[in-house]
């Protein structure tokens, strides 16, 4: 069943489950915060694996906008993964070690976080999954 108009709405009613009978337009701009929440969430744990055939020449991309100022639910704001273009450098220590007022322009990375991969010259570029830091080889487990 698809979920979207139940996100949207914050519904739990089983009956806004599986509604593909909406517009965009349909819904609040309140509402659609809430869709980009969800959309940034899943996006961000999930990798994209296909679509739903009933959406197709549906445009999405207003919420996939509004998601690009969206934090991850369970992460911190300002933390880690950020909009398109934005992810956080991975190979860096930021924050690392944690405690303590972090310097201007520094970021408290996460296990889970968006990640491009920088420095490496045969993964420069990349995108990936932040698994964890490895004091043993002074960098970022990245997937």
């Amino acid at each position: 069943k698809d979920a979207t108009w139940s996100l949207a709405t914050l519904s739990l009613k089983p009956e806004d489950a599986n509604i593909l009978t909406y517009k965009m337009s349909d819904f609040s701009e309140e509402q659609k915060t809430a869709l980009a929440g969800w959309y940034k969430h899943f996006t961000t744990k999930y990798p994209v694996v296909g679509k739903l055939r009933e959406y197709e020449g549906w445009d999405f991309s207003e919420i996939e906008a509004l998601s690009e100022h969206q934090t991850p639910f369970g992460a911190i704001a300002g933390a880690g993964a950020g909009a398109e273009g934005e992810e956080e450098e991975a190979g860096g220590g930021a924050a690392a070690s944690g405690g303590g007022a972090l310097p201007s322009g520094a970021v408290t990375l996460s296990s889970g976080d968006a990640v491009r991969i920088t420095g490496i010259e045969d993964l420069e570029g990349k995108k990936g999954t932040l698994i964890t830091y490895r004091a043993d080889r002074g960098g970022f487990e990245v997937k």
